[in-house]
C-alpha cells in the first residue's frame, strides 16, 4: 500500500459525536447540542484539520515527509499537530503576538513547533516563507477551507429543522449547506433511537395556530439597504489575509464597556425572517433553517428543506456582509469570541449556503456558556455560547408560530482553559460583559423540569 493510501486511511472518519438534549420549556419542541468537544481533540476544528490534510494529500501537496505549515492558534494548531504526528509528518505553526507556554504546550507535546511573529499582521506571510523555505506546505485553513464530514453524520443521527453554529473560517456552515442543497428528502420523524427518543406530542401538545398565529412579513420585514448601508470602496476597501489574519486575545484586548457598551435586549431584538433567497429560474426560495457554534434524512420543513443558520459575535463581518450581499464586507475589528467572527468576509464562507445569520452580543455568548457548563458540566469556549443564544431565538419563534420540531446547536468546544475566560468573573468584568443581565433569561429559556 502506498504512502498516500496509509494517509488517507489514517484520516478516516471516527465515530459519530454525541447529541445532548437541552431541554426547553416549549412543548414540542426540542433543542440538542451535537457535543464536537467528543473529538480527539476537544473540539470541531478537528473535523477542519482532517479535511485540510485529505484535501491536500488528494491533491499531491502533501506527501511522506512534507512539513506542513500554518498560520493559526488554538484549537485548530492542536488537531493539526495531532493529524500531522499520526501521519509521521512534521508541523511547524505561526502563532501571533509572544511566546504563550499556554499556547504552546499542546502543540509541543505532539511533537510540533511553535513560532511565535509580532506584529499579528505577519503571521501568514511568515508561515508562507516558513514553508518556502523548508519546501513544506502551507495548509491555509482560511484560503482553502476545506468542506468536512460534520453533515452527513450529523443528519444520520437526527432529522432536525435547524442547525446552528458559529463561523470562523466559514467551513462548517459551508459543509451544511452545500450538503443539504444536494440531498432531498420528505418531511418525516427523526430516526427512532434509545438514546434520542423523539418528543410526545401526546406528552407536549403543539400549540394552536389559532392561539400563536404564524407572523406575516409585516411583522417582520427584512432589513433595508438604507437599514444597513453599504460601506463605499473609498470607506472600507476589501482587506487583504495580509492586513486582517486572525487575532489573538493576548494582541487585540477586548475593548471596555464604557468604549463598547454591551447592547441591550432592546436594541438588539432578534432579528425575524429575512427577504427570501431568489433560487434558480427567479422564484423566491421559501425560508429554511439550520443554525450552526449530514445525510439525506434531515429533516425538512413546510418547503421541504433543513436550514442553516450562523450565530455571529459583535464587530464580525458575516452578519452585516450576508444581509447586504457583500462578499468584500469589512469591519476591521477583531472577535472577543474565540474561534468565531472575522473582521472581514472570509472565503471559506459562502452567503449563498446560509439561510440566516443571527448577530449575537458578546454578553449573551458568555452567560449562555456558563449556562451550558451548569446544565452538562462541559467547559465549553464562548462559541458554544453564541450558538446557543442563537438557537434559543429559533425555539422562542417556533414556538410563537405554533411551529414543533428539532433544533442543533453545534458545541465546538469544551476545555479547562475557558473557566479562566468566559466563565470567570474577573475575566468578564474586564471585558466589560456584564454576564448577570442574561443569566435569568437563560434559565427561563432552558427550564430543567
Amino acid at each position: 500500500m502506498s504512502w498516500t493510501a496509509r494517509a488517507l486511511d489514517v484520516l478516516a472518519a471516527g465515530p459519530p459525536t454525541p447529541l445532548i438534549d437541552l431541554p426547553v420549556p416549549a412543548p414540542g419542541i426540542r433543542l440538542l447540542l451535537k457535543d464536537e468537544s467528543a473529538q480527539p481533540t476537544g473540539s470541531l476544528r478537528h473535523r477542519h484539520a482532517r479535511a485540510l490534510f485529505r484535501q491536500a494529500i488528494r491533491d499531491g501537496l502533501i506527501t511522506e515527509g512534507t512539513t506542513v505549515v500554518e498560520a493559526t492558534g488554538g484549537n485548530a494548531a492542536v488537531a493539526q499537530a495531532w493529524f500531522a504526528q499520526r501521519l509521521g509528518l512534521p508541523y511547524i505553526v505561526v502563532m501571533p503576538g509572544k511566546r504563550s507556554e499556554a499556547r504552546a504546550r499542546p502543540v509541543e507535546a505532539l511533537g510540533g513547533e511553535c513560532r511565535f511573529v509580532t506584529p499579528p499582521l505577519a503571521i501568514y506571510e511568515a508561515a508562507r516563507e516558513t514553508a518556502r523555505q523548508v519546501g513544506g506546505h502551507f495548509l491555509d485553513q482560511f484560503g482553502r477551507a476545506a468542506h468536512h464530514d460534520l453533515a452527513e453524520e450529523l443528519f444520520a443521527q437526527v432529522r432536525p429543522d435547524w442547525v446552528v453554529t458559529g463561523a470562523g473560517t466559514g467551513a462548517t456552515s459551508a459543509t451544511l449547506g452545500q450538503w443539504l442543497r444536494s440531498h432531498s428528502t420528505p418531511t418525516g420523524p427523526a430516526p427512532s433511537t434509545a438514546d434520542n427518543p423523539a418528543p410526545s406530542t401526546a406528552d407536549n401538545p403543539a400549540p394552536s395556530t389559532a392561539d400563536n398565529p404564524a407572523p406575516s412579513a409585516a411583522d417582520y420585514p427584512a432589513p433595508s439597504a438604507a437599514d444597513y448601508p453599504a460601506p463605499s470602496a473609498a470607506d472600507y476597501p476589501a482587506p487583504s489575509a495580509a492586513d486582517y489574519p486572525a487575532p489573538s486575545a493576548a494582541d487585540y484586548p477586548a475593548p471596555s464597556a464604557a468604549d463598547y457598551p454591551a447592547p441591550s435586549a432592546a436594541d438588539n431584538p432578534a432579528p425575524g425572517p429575512v427577504s427570501a433567497p431568489v433560487a434558480d429560474g427567479g422564484v423566491p426560495r421559501a425560508p429554511d433553517v439550520v443554525v450552526t457554534s449530514a445525510d439525506g434524512r434531515a429533516a425538512v420543513d413546510g418547503a421541504g428543506r433543513c436550514r442553516v443558520a450562523v450565530a455571529d459575535p459583535e464587530n464580525s463581518a458575516y452578519f452585516p456582509g450576508w444581509t447586504l450581499d457583500a462578499p468584500d464586507y469589512s469591519t476591521g475589528m477583531p472577535s472577543r469570541i474565540e474561534g468565531i467572527g472575522r473582521p472581514r468576509m472570509e472565503p471559506g464562507f459562502r452567503a449563498d449556503l446560509v439561510d440566516l445569520v443571527i448577530p449575537v452580543p458578546d454578553t449573551a455568548s458568555a452567560a449562555a456558556a456558563r449556562r451550558i457548563r451548569e446544565v452538562t458540566g462541559l467547559p465549553v469556549g464562548g462559541a458554544s455560547g453564541t450558538a446557543l443564544w442563537a438557537a434559543l431565538e429559533l425555539v422562542e419563534r417556533m414556538h410563537a408560530r405554533g411551529e414543533t420540531g428539532t433544533v442543533v446547536s453545534v458545541l465546538g468546544d469544551a476545555a479547562d482553559r475557558h473557566l479562566a475566560t468566559c466563565h470567570d468573573d474577573e475575566w468578564a468584568a474586564e471585558k466589560g460583559l456584564d454576564v448577570r443581565k442574561y443569566t435569568d433569561e437563560l434559565r427561563r429559556r432552558t427550564h430543567i423540569h
